[in-house]
């Protein structure tokens, strides 16, 4: 009997001790990934934090159909991040040793996180795109049709301004059958402001013939100068063959166009 007792005893304190091994304080164990935290500001400038040494970008490359991401993962034999903010991407080396998680810290509205992918080789891409400001078009049902979808019609002439200064614009407007309306936006150099390069976008929009409101947004680039960015356009469509407003720019560096309709 007090054999018996020994060895109950024995398995007791076997069993106390393994069961103590197996529960030390989580804190203690150290996660496989080393986390990595991205910001991107409202000028477009990425800001990066880790526990773990991340080394200066390798460069900030533009993106196009010539030019994309998977091009620039090929370039590499090393593990890489790549950071495509619209249609620019920075790549960051990665240690080839360790493994990392990435999070965006989203500050406001400005951009949004369409894409985070883990590569089987090892790379990480996060695509971030910019959100245009909301904006609350008024409703007025008790006003008079002020211009009509056909009239809107046609290529519209005059200026606006931005960082670059006063720039010259050619605002061609088209309306499909369901009276969604299409653009394209051609600036150019403004007599007083003659250093400006030319470009060119396509856009699309609505209008509201009862309000005479017009909105329209930059949608893809038909001709690129340098580090360019499109624009979105608010404003109001006038009985005299005029359209005027607000210029909006994710940079908020814009002001004022004005354009009159070309006989």
């Amino acid at each position: 009997m007090k054999s018996q007792f020994v060895v109950s005893g024995i398995l007791f304190l076997l069993i106390a001790m393994v069961l103590s091994g197996c529960s030390g304080n989580s804190d203690d164990q150290q996660s496989p990934f080393v986390n990595i935290s991205i910001n991107v500001n409202s000028e477009g400038d990425i800001g990066l934090s880790s526990s773990a040494h991340i080394k200066t970008p390798v460069g900030t490359y533009p993106i196009s159909d010539s030019n994309n991401v998977s091009m620039l993962r090929a370039l590499s034999d090393k593990k890489i991040l790549v950071v495509q903010v619209n249609d620019q991407a920075t790549v960051y080396p990665l240690d080839d040793e360790t493994f990392f998680k990435v999070r965006f810290e989203k500050e406001g509205d400005i951009y949004s996180q369409e894409k985070l992918q883990y590569e089987s080789d090892g790379d990480i891409i996060l695509e971030l795109k910019s959100v245009l400001p909301k904006i609350e078009m008024p409703v007025e049902p008790e006003k008079k049709v002020v211009f009509d979808y056909v009239s809107l019609a046609g290529v519209w002439s005059g200026e606006y301004t931005c960082a670059q200064g006063k720039t010259s614009l050619n605002l061609e407007i088209s309306v499909d059958d369901e009276k969604n309306l299409r653009g394209i936006f051609t600036f150019f150099a403004h007599p007083d402001n003659p250093g400006v390069p030319s470009g060119s976008y396509e856009m699309a929009g609505k209008y509201d013939p009862l309000t005479g409101r017009i909105l329209l947004e930059g949608t893809n680039w038909i001709d690129r100068p340098g580090e360019f960015t499109m624009v979105s356009l608010n404003g109001e469509v006038h009985s005299d063959n005029t359209i005027s407003g607000a210029v909006i720019s994710i940079q908020r560096t814009c002001k004022t166009f004005f354009v009159a309709k070309n006989e």
